[in-house]
């Protein structure tokens, strides 16, 4: 069984683009630093969820318009620019051969980066639980250190004679 080279090259693009700080990382740290590593799993389980409807929406028209026009392509291009709910629009097409079933590879593709995103981003959350607990636990140190520092001032200051 041989693997499409389109697969292969959208898997290791799309790799490297779930690892990459953007809008889906910045909110799964927000919500383990607020909520917890759980709650941060469900919001990368939401993230992945909207990621088919994005496959199809793209596979049911809008590529084969943007793929037959490069007026529809430039204008989709730079409001995917401003709008990167409109990423899928432009990006999955480029891995969609002419003889493909298009629903499907698109699925399939969204599948695979869905995959890539439930790996990723629950093992980031659980990296930021980590660091956040850290610096919890350097903060406490560092707030009593300090404390005994102003309480040892305060102590030498009343004892001091002029």
């Amino acid at each position: 069984m041989t693997i499409d080279g389109s697969i292969l090259a959208f898997t290791g693009i799309v790799a490297i683009l779930t690892v990459l700080p953007g809008a889906d990382m910045a909110l799964v740290a927000k919500v383990t630093l607020l909520d917890g590593r759980r709650s941060a799993f469900f919001t990368s389980l939401g993230i992945c969820a909207g990621l088919p409807v994005h496959a199809t929406a793209s596979a049911l028209g809008l590529s084969l318009i943007l793929a037959t026009s490069a007026e529809a392509f430039t204008v989709v291009k730079f409001a995917g620019a401003t709008y990167l709910a409109l990423f899928y629009l432009t990006f999955l097409p480029q891995f969609i051969s002419p003889g493909d079933n298009v629903l499907a590879k698109s699925l399939l593709l969204a599948g695979i980066h869905a995959v890539l995103g439930l790996v990723w981003l629950p093992l980031y959350a659980y990296g930021i639980d980590r660091l956040g607990a850290l610096i919890r636990g350097a903060r406490r140190w560092l707030e009593r250190l300090s404390g005994a520092a102003l309480i040892g001032l305060g102590v030498r200051l009343a004892l001091e004679r002029r």
